[in-house]
């Protein structure tokens, strides 16, 4: 991670912030008092410090208060021996002029020598290790996603993906003002920066923030990935979370209704427009609602599939070259996934190909696999593939999306899974799948 600022100093005093925000809401430590940030000095030799707190943390299961001192280098380098001297110094200098216990934190954004970080790692193992943190850049990423609810590296790619279809060459947290923002760098120095939740600025990014992102990285060709966003395809983006909340609700809504949904994201504006563009594939019931078609307004089962699929089509952007190809509607991507009608479709199009005692394991990783319902869908639509073509590309797909996408909570998916899973002749190693 990066600190931004205007010049050294406003980068250490920015560090002093952010260590100050951690601090008061950190999860390691039960209660926090006095907080304070500035040039105060000790009593005798007039070192500084940078944060001063009283905390309260637990020690050997009993809760303690304890005076904490915390020393910010942001510098660019590794910290040496000198200063990690001098930090420890000041511990000890301020127990003696005060007759109390002090612990302390020390902050190096950009890590330590082999030497200081060798010591610290045996530190660490002994009883007194609460007296004494180093914490890295690295660290208070960590301390950040879980104390300021900046959200983790692996849900802003997931982020990024979801956004545009440009490849990024690197990817960075900064903090600035209080603030936090995710810098991602593109090929020909062009780049763009995402909130802390990795989502794109919906007004102009602030000049300030794009002037010191491009000193501190010499890029200068900043992308607006909202306009991008927009200008590749908001009508897709609006169907798709349309068909997604009438398939999550079952049931008819009204343009209102609809509208409410989608609010936050889209604005309501485009909404009505939008529904209208779509009557072909809804039906309009009584006022102003409207809903999806069932197989009972079909006069063939086959007429009905193929309904299905079209609008399969549309939610996972099969075949539709103006639009970022990546992108899923992730809002109510994770509801619209337990509808019945998408899990009757995987069931009804998938029978033959997987052995029997497979059979719920796949229909329930289908579920979860954008890359595989987009296999499957393709297949179906494209009869003139292989089925050992089809067999192939499934497999992979699965793999991929459940080692790319998968998290925590939908790891307990595949704990009941002890050995691979076979499609006909093709194994899947889901046993070998880490988490």
């Amino acid at each position: 991670m990066k600190i931004l600022g205007k010049d050294k100093n406003d980068k250490g005093q920015q560090l002093e912030e952010l260590v100050k925000s951690l601090i008061e809401n950190s999860r390691l430590l039960e209660d926090v008092k006095n907080v304070s940030v500035g040039k105060r000095r000790f009593t005798n030799s007039g070192g500084e410090i940078d944060v001063e707190a009283t905390v309260t943390l637990r020690i050997n299961e009993k809760t303690e208060t304890k005076n904490l001192i915390v020393e910010c280098k942001a510098y660019q380098g590794e910290i040496m021996l000198p200063d990690w001297h001098k930090f420890l110094g000041k511990i000890l200098e301020k127990k003696f002029d005060t007759q109390k216990e002090w612990i302390g934190w020390f902050v190096a954004l950009n890590g330590v020598n082999s030497k200081i970080n060798s010591w610290y790692n045996n530190f660490k193992t002994t009883s007194n290790s609460y007296k004494l943190r180093l914490l890295t850049g690295e660290d208070l990423q960590n301390l950040m996603h879980s104390s300021l609810h900046c959200v983790s590296e692996e849900f802003a790619i997931r982020e990024i993906f979801d956004i545009t279809n440009r490849e990024y060459t690197y990817l960075e947290l900064l903090y600035y003002n209080k603030k936090t923002y995710w810098f991602i760098k593109f090929d020909n120095n062009e780049y763009s920066v995402l909130d802390q939740n990795a989502q794109t600025f919906k007004e102009e990014l602030d000049n300030e923030i794009k002037r010191l992102v491009e000193e501190t990285y010499k890029v200068n060709n900043y992308i607006d990935l909202w306009d991008e966003w927009n200008d590749s395809g908001m009508v897709y983006y609006i169907q798709a979370e349309i068909l997604c909340t009438l398939f999550e609700r079952n049931t008819s809504l009204s343009i209102d209704d609809i509208k409410n949904e989608v609010k936050d994201l889209y604005g309501t504006d485009p909404v009505e427009d939008v529904v209208l563009q779509m009557k072909g594939d809804l039906i309009k019931g009584d006022g102003n609602n409207y809903m999806l078609k069932t197989e009972s307004d079909f006069e063939q089962r086959i007429e009905y599939k193929e309904y299905v699929i079209q609008l399969f089509k549309l939610i996972y952007n099969i075949g539709n070259s103006t639009v970022v190809e990546k992108v899923i509607p992730s809002p109510l991507y994770k509801n619209f996934i337990k509808n019945n009608v998408l899990v009757s479709f995987i069931q009804d199009n998938l029978s033959g190909f997987i052995s029997g005692e497979h059979d719920l394991h796949i229909n329930n990783i289908l579920q979860y696999s954008v890359t595989g319902l987009k296999q499957l869908i393709d297949y179906i639509d494209n009869p003139q593939v292989e089925a050992d073509e089809f067999q192939n590309k499934l497999c992979k797909a699965l793999i991929h999306d459940l080692n790319t996408y998968y998290d925590k909570r939908e790891k307990d998916l595949l704990a009941s899974m002890s050995g691979d899973i076979k499609i006909n002749s093709i194994n899947i190693p889901f046993k070998n799948i880490e988490f």
